[in-house]
């Protein structure tokens, strides 16, 4: 299938590539160790997201470091078409990721406040 642009439109798509080009910049190594520096994973809390998005139902796991909540990953699981089994599904997904599965780890949110002076 051939499809075909007019120069306006064209004019908007090469802009917006080059924006997006000047924009970009390279990381450093530093900054993605985290990654692969997994130990922190251990002393996470594990939180499930069930968002609604284009009609369906995704879920998410949120890993949260309980001494560092700045520290976190979010990593898309799957979709439902059903809210009742999209969160059925979180809280199970929840119970097998966590490596603390009697949940006696807890995020303290008063570390997210922030002093604004």
């Amino acid at each position: 299938m051939r499809v075909n642009l007019d120069k306006p439109v064209y004019k908007m798509l090469l802009a917006y590539k080059q924006a997006a080009q000047m924009a970009e910049k390279k990381g450093k190594e530093g900054d993605v160790t985290f990654l692969s520096d997994d130990l922190w994973l251990q002393d996470t809390v594990v939180q499930e997201r069930v968002v609604k998005l284009n009609g369906a139902w995704n879920i998410f796991l949120v890993f949260v470091h309980v001494n560092n909540p700045f520290l976190f990953i979010k990593r898309f699981i799957k979709t439902q078409y059903s809210q009742e089994k999209a969160l059925q599904d979180g809280f199970y997904m929840r119970r097998l990721a966590a490596k603390d599965q009697r949940g006696t780890l807890h995020l303290n949110t008063k570390k997210f406040q922030l002093s604004s002076n």
